[in-house]
């Protein structure tokens, strides 16, 4: 895993949230943008709402997280939870989880930048 000394991941996930204005929402993509990116997770935690970021969000993140939009537009909040929570279960020991195929679909384009 890499540091995010370089990269205020906190500033990310207020930038996140101020954009997507859905704190569950906004934690899982930024959930998924961390293992796409191979950052730290170590800070997010699974609960009954989803996968959530417990860690400092007062950082100052330089850019955009509008185009984040996107997926939720496309794919639905449904999926986007669903799909970060069963990421969140394969990564820690449960190889018997199943994505759909709009969850799949959903992956492959926040993996590809296809949105």
């Amino acid at each position: 895993m890499l540091s995010v000394q370089g990269f205020d991941f906190g500033g990310f996930v207020h930038c996140m949230r101020t954009s997507i204005g859905d704190r569950y929402i906004a934690d899982a993509l930024s959930f998924l943008f961390a293992i796409k990116n191979h950052y730290d997770i170590s800070q997010f935690a699974l609960t009954s709402k989803g996968v959530i970021y417990e860690g400092d969000t007062s950082g100052v993140f330089v850019g955009s997280c509008e185009h984040f939009n996107g997926y939720v537009n496309h794919f639905g909040q449904g999926v986007v939870l669903s799909t970060a929570v069963k990421v969140w279960e394969y990564i820690h020991g449960d190889n018997q989880v199943k994505f759909d195929e709009v969850e799949k679909e959903f992956l492959n384009a926040f993996l590809n930048k296809k949105i």
